[in-house]
Order: C-alpha cells, then structure tokens, then sequence
C-alpha cells in the first residue's frame, strides 16, 4: 500500500520517512522491451482505463480513474516528442484533452465535497455548518458523452500505433525529459498565485508518470523518486481542490453570509498551508539541474539497455 507523508512541513527535511510506492510493472517498460512497442502497450491499457469513464454506467471511481489513465497518456506522448513528429503528437494529445476536459465537471463535484468535509474536521466547524455548505454545493456533475468520448478513444487506439516505429535510442526519450524536468523547474521558481501552482501541478503529474514509465532503470531509485512526485502531486492537487472552492464560491445560491465568509476563511488558510508544505518539497525535489538530471538516467539506459 502506498505510505502517506504528513503535509506538515518537517523542521528537519532529513527526518521525512522514506516513501514506499508498489511496484506497478504494467505501467512501466520492461527492461528487454522496445520503446516502441512498451509505450503502445502502456497506452493501450490506458485508453481501456478510460473507456470505463465514460459509458453512462461509469461512476465516481470510474471517472477519476479515467481522467488519470488519459492524464498519464498525454505525458507519455510529451515523453517521447522527439521521435513523433508535431502533427502526429496533436492528433494523440487533442483528442486525449477533450475527452478528460468532458470528464472535468464529474470529478470537479466530487472534488467540492470531499475538500468541504476536509476543511470542516480540520477547523472544528460545527456538523450543521458543514451540512449547509455540501447543499448549497450540491453534486451536479456528470460524465462526458458516452458515444463521442467512446469514438474519441477508438481513434486515438489507431493514432497510438504509430509509436511502435520508434527507435528504442535514448534520444528519443532525453528531449521530451529533460524539456518535462525543465519545465518543472521553472514553474516551480514562478510560483506565486493558485494559476501558477495548478501549473505546475501539471508538470509535476507528467513527471512521475515518466519516472514510472522509466522504472526499470534502477526500479529502487525511480520508484523513490515516482514516489516523491507522486506524493507532491498530491498534495498540490489538494491545494487546487481549495483554490477550485474559492473560485466557486462567490457563484453559489442559498448560502448564508457568515457560512460563506467562514468557508471562504478557512479555504483560503488551507490552501496557503498547503502551498507551502508544497513549495518546500520541490525545492528539494527539483534540486538538481536539468542537465545532470538526463546526464545521469541517460547513462543508466545505456547501462541497462544497450
């Protein structure tokens, strides 16, 4: 099972327990496999994930399920960018978008509710308050169209074949990883309002499906750092959860006033919390350069793959 961290920023970073994170080899390539043909398979079983999410019957697991199975592909086509040329990453990565943007408004509902129960047990807010909050929010969400979705991913089943071409050569990965990396890096230095934190929320997510894509390089080292992105991920996605809240809030009926203004107190405190928790783990999770980052997994694939 996966070992959650306090979000508490640690006086002492070195006293963070060590992260434990499963092996998940389905989601990774294997050591002998072509490039190729590895991403074809991880992405084909992603699209199947999807497609759970969005027949009528899916529910609330199936659809976030869903939208991390179709967040996971769109990062493994910016992984190997370079060996795909830019109308061929468009027709995988568009698609892809649009069915988990059809998807936003299910998972966004669910989202409401569970960060109102957070901020009620985190700040002793009486059983009656938070019931007052949930009915004023209400679930409302729905899935996108079963029948456009459904057809959505069948196209891009034919589109992902196209990776099987690839050459399995580091250079195929390096760009993609390092531009990933890069990006991290510097959305992390530019932080500043809730816009820049789900920013690089983005980039973090692409980055731990990377590292997990690239688990057997050295699968405890990888599985270390997947796991410190993951774990980051996380709790960036909890701050956006609140800053979602807040950017709702003013737009919701049949709220009181001081129930309004005490949600809105308590989000926002939870949210600033929680970014900082966040920035002080990327320091050190981005800490080393871009450069060496790709310089060092890039003598591990030749090491285990050449």
């Amino acid at each position: 099972m996966n070992s959650r961290r306090s979000e508490e920023t640690p006086t002492d970073p070195s006293a963070v327990p060590p992260i434990i994170v499963p092996l998940s080899v389905d989601r990774s390539l294997q050591p002998a496999e072509p490039l190729g043909l590895g991403l074809v398979r991880l992405q084909v079983a992603d699209l199947e994930t999807a497609h759970a999410g969005v027949v009528p019957r899916a529910d609330d697991h199936d659809i976030h399920e869903a939208r991390k199975a179709l967040k996971r592909f769109r990062a493994r086509v910016r992984l190997a960018r370079a060996g795909l040329a830019p109308d061929q990453r468009q027709r995988l990565l568009r698609p892809a978008k649009e069915v988990a943007r059809g998807l936003a408004a299910a998972r966004d509902a669910v989202a409401r509710t569970s960060t109102i129960r957070e901020l009620a047990a985190r700040y002793g807010v009486a059983p009656e308050v938070a019931a007052r909050w949930e009915r004023a929010f209400g679930i409302t969400g729905h899935t996108a169209s079963g029948i456009d979705a459904a057809a959505a991913l069948e196209t891009l089943r034919s589109e992902v074949r196209h990776l099987e071409g690839l050459d399995d050569r580091w250079e195929v990965i390096a760009p993609g990883l390092g531009r990933l990396y890069r990006h991290g890096r510097r959305a992390r230095a530019g932080l500043g309002d809730a816009v820049s934190f789900h920013e690089w929320r983005k980039r973090v997510k692409d980055l731990r499906t990377a590292f997990e894509t690239l688990r057997p390089l050295w699968p405890p080292l990888m599985t270390a750092q997947e796991g410190a992105f993951h774990d980051l991920g996380h709790i960036l996605g909890r701050a956006h959860d609140r800053a979602h809240l807040l950017e709702v809030l003013p737009t919701v009926e049949g709220l009181p006033d001081i129930d309004r203004r005490l949600l809105r107190a308590v989000a926002h405190d939870d949210r600033r919390r929680i970014e900082t928790v966040a920035t002080h783990r990327g320091r050190i999770i981005f800490a080393e350069p871009t450069k060496v980052m790709i310089a060092r997994l890039g003598a591990y694939w030749q090491t285990v793959r050449a």
